[in-house]
């Protein structure tokens, strides 16, 4: 997952030791990480185990609302990961009070990510007794499917408990996963990425050179791993020239992204480049380090866009977007909503900067979002490009997410909107938001209840939409 620890950093190689005494073939988990080796250290879920039986009373609640229409209010208990995910942040907030991080200048402010630090504790045998209780019995064959072999509990890590439920002090006031936990966290120095140059490449892959800091030591390398959308660059096409400087070779489009671009694309859009430490840090993606991949075959074609950063701007000022694709040379106007923008630069046959006109009543909206109108809420548009053999086609635009955020999630660890909800969590690839002024209207002390349609947190969160300047997808 971009922006944490990643598969190759030097933390998982214990976590890789872990796997190998558990039983796991070598090459199991790699296989399924693009640009990965048979030696390249990978990590399983789940890490851990905590109390999730609904049955215990492990976490009760006293709610109205969470009970739904025509349930009593009261008292009620609730189990899985609702139940052991604030187990597990309770618990984490202890460890770092402890005082065996608050005499660490490190652990200080806290242990921090805390993944690769339990698989180090888990590697050390003492520790790992001492930190974490194992579960040895049961299973997740809770359909029978197959007489309990379906991910049985094992003695040490395994895919029904991960390393175990924790133990945070042993018996006795002995050491346990606390004080492990203060004593094997080190400082955070997270690596940036500043600049990438060319910022677009072909989809058959390129020579890019990555600028920022932190990606050395003196004049030995700290950079463990670079990952490029979906795809690691393979170990060797990669050369750290300064603690500033990276040259790297970048894989082609089909092994970085997913094949959703439209024809007569291959694979062309943008990729998040992340650097990952041998510290086990990694660089945040921002949009400085968003990489194009562009059909430069599409050059004297009818023209197709790919991408559009920034994805929106405000209604009444928006800014300068970049517009990514391909057959731009000789484009005789660019659209957003089917309005002209009021002025257009090709770059190149496949980058053009473009200003959107102001937000009017001719601007068509691409979706219709219940209960609202365009001034109080985003207006999504279909960006197009035209030359002399045609015009562009439109992608595909959903509605927003908005509302309670109900819970899905997919086996990649990223959002999925759920198939009911027919909506969209990032923006299409034509797509360009027109985003209404914030506006405050008063402010009061007094409780009150909430307005049954505001512009959702959620769907910021889950779109990146919350300032005009946020990186497109």
């Amino acid at each position: 997952m971009p922006g944490i620890v990643l598969p190759g950093s030097a933390d998982y190689t214990e976590a890789s030791l872990v796997e190998r005494a558990a039983g796991y073939k070598p090459g199991f988990c790699q296989g399924a990480v693009p640009g990965a080796t048979a030696s390249t250290a990978c990590r399983t879920l789940p890490d851990v185990s905590g109390q999730a039986d609904e049955f215990t009373g492990a976490v009760t609640i006293y709610s109205k609302s969470f009970l739904g229409a025509g349930t009593p209010t009261g008292w009620t208990t609730i189990g899985g990961t609702s139940s052991s995910t604030p187990v597990w942040a309770a618990l984490l907030a202890d460890v770092n009070a402890s005082p065996t991080c608050q005499a660490n200048p490190v652990t200080k402010s806290g242990v921090g990510f805390a993944s690769p630090l339990l698989y180090a504790v888990a590697s050390n045998p003492a520790a790992y007794a001492a930190s974490f209780n194992d579960v040895t019995t049961g299973n997740n064959d809770i359909y029978a499917l197959d007489n309990g072999k379906v991910f049985p509990a094992t003695k040490g890590y395994d895919l029904a408990s991960g390393l175990g439920s924790p133990q945070v002090t042993a018996p006795g006031g002995k050491s346990g996963l606390a004080f492990y936990l203060c004593s094997l966290a080190r400082s955070a120095a997270r690596p940036v990425v500043t600049k990438l140059s060319p910022a677009a490449v072909s989809v058959k892959g390129g020579t890019v050179t990555i600028t920022g800091s932190g990606f050395s030591s003196g004049s030995a390398s700290d950079v463990a791993s670079i990952q490029v959308g979906a795809a690691q660059v393979a170990t060797g096409k990669f050369t750290v020239k300064s603690a500033t400087e990276i040259v790297a070779t970048v894989p082609p489009a089909g092994q970085a992204r997913s094949p959703d671009s439209p024809a007569p694309q291959d694979g062309a859009g943008p990729a998040p480049v992340v650097v990952s430490l041998t510290s086990g840090i990694s660089s945040s993606p921002r949009a400085a380090s968003l990489l194009q991949y562009v059909d430069e075959s599409g050059t004297g074609s009818v023209p197709a866009v790919t991408s559009v950063g920034p994805s929106g701007g405000l209604e009444a000022k928006p800014g300068p977007v970049t517009i990514y694709g391909s057959g731009f040379t000789g484009a005789t106007k660019v659209t957003f909503g089917g309005v002209e923008a009021t002025s257009f630069r090709v770059s190149s046959p496949f980058e053009i900067v473009a200003t959107p006109a102001a937000y009017s009543t001719a601007v068509t909206c691409a979706t219709t979002i219940k209960h609202d109108s365009p001034t109080t809420d985003i207006c999504q548009v279909q960006v197009r490009v035209s030359n002399k053999r045609g015009t562009s086609t439109t992608g595909k635009i959903l509605p927003p997410l908005e509302g309670a955020t109900p819970e899905f999630d997919s086996p990649l660890g990223f959002p999925i909107a759920p198939a009911s909800c027919h909506c969209e969590l990032t923006p299409g690839t034509t797509e360009f938001d027109y985003l209404p002024t914030p506006v405050i209207t008063s402010v009061s002390t007094v409780a009150a209840s909430i307005p049954s349609r505001a512009i959702s947190p959620e769907r910021h969160q889950a779109q990146r939409r919350s300032s005009p300047t946020s990186p497109s997808g």
